[in-house]
């Protein structure tokens, strides 16, 4: 549909035809003025604004002017919810909408001889998922490839695997020279599942973030998570279920540390888990939704 007006304009012709009782938009401004458009000709419809990433456009009044046509104007985290108030002035209905995933209904094991297999003979098997679009992003994704050196000292045959692309690729790559095989960028894969049934390790490092699905993706596998204490993680993560770690040399050695103990790997993959199904699944997240959509 193309971005700015010549989304609004599409979305426009198409809401017309569609004629919806809710709108939920999302991360952009124009999202949202197709949403204030179609709310103002249509007052007994409702307009939910979703924040993903912790960013502002550059025209704040405007925004905060969108914004302020809302009915409910959520947040994937509690830190984010307070930063974008305090930017933008908001006032109304503003709540913590964290993001949720589904529990895999299988598991592929590493003995079957039919998954799809990217490590081969590697441990520990490490992995990263996100997106290669954002600076500071894609730091934290460099400093993870750095912590390898150290810990290749200790365990050579380590791998970590980047699924994911975009315009900085290029930086990880550079990083990754110097460590050949032990880092692959995969670009984006359909089937992450079968990653993270893979994983040892996964290892969610970055400077910018809401909340990461990927982290969610990858608890809800079973995975003992080594993240960054950025956004919205500590609200998810603690020391009882993963490991947040502030530089890299904590990161080299929190990585070691659990590629030597299998049963912490396993402790703290199991509270992961238990974690997601617990509080994140989506029928745990359903009644929020409904009731930011006013079904209850």
């Amino acid at each position: 549909m193309g971005k700015g007006s010549t989304f609004r304009r599409e979305v426009d012709r198409q809401l017309r035809e569609f004629s919806p009782q809710v709108i939920h938009a999302h991360s952009h401004w124009y999202t949202l003025a197709a949403g204030v458009r179609y709310v103002n000709r249509f007052p007994g419809a409702r307009l939910v604004f979703s924040f993903h990433t912790t960013t502002v456009p550059r025209w704040r009044g405007f925004f905060a002017r969108l914004l302020s046509h809302s009915h409910v104007v959520t947040f994937v985290s509690c830190i984010q919810l307070e930063e974008i108030r305090r930017v933008l002035h908001l006032g109304g209905d503003l709540r913590i909408l964290h993001p949720a995933t589904d529990l895999p209904e299988r598991r592929i094991s590493r003995n079957d001889s039919s998954a799809p297999d990217r490590f081969g003979d590697a441990f520990p098997r490490l992995t990263f998922v996100g997106p290669l679009e954002y600076e500071r992003k894609v730091q934290g994704v460099v400093e993870l490839v750095r912590s390898l050196h150290a810990v290749k000292n200790e365990f050579p045959r380590v791998k970590l695997l980047v699924v994911g692309d975009g315009r900085l690729r290029g930086m990880v790559e550079r990083e990754g020279t110097t460590l050949g095989s032990a880092v692959e960028i995969t670009g984006y894969l359909e089937n992450t599942g079968a990653v993270f049934d893979m994983t040892d390790i996964y290892c969610h490092i970055s400077h910018q973030e809401g909340l990461p699905l990927a982290v969610l993706e990858a608890m809800a596998h079973g995975c003992p998570v080594v993240a960054t204490p950025v956004g919205g993680i500590p609200e998810i993560i603690d020391d009882s279920n993963g490991l947040l770690v502030a530089d890299r040399d904590v990161l080299s050695d929190s990585l070691v540390r659990l590629a030597r103990d299998s049963d912490i790997r396993k402790r703290l993959g199991q509270a992961a888990e238990e974690t997601i199904r617990e509080a994140h699944t989506w029928d745990a997240r359903w009644p929020i939704v409904a009731s930011c959509y006013g079904l209850e």
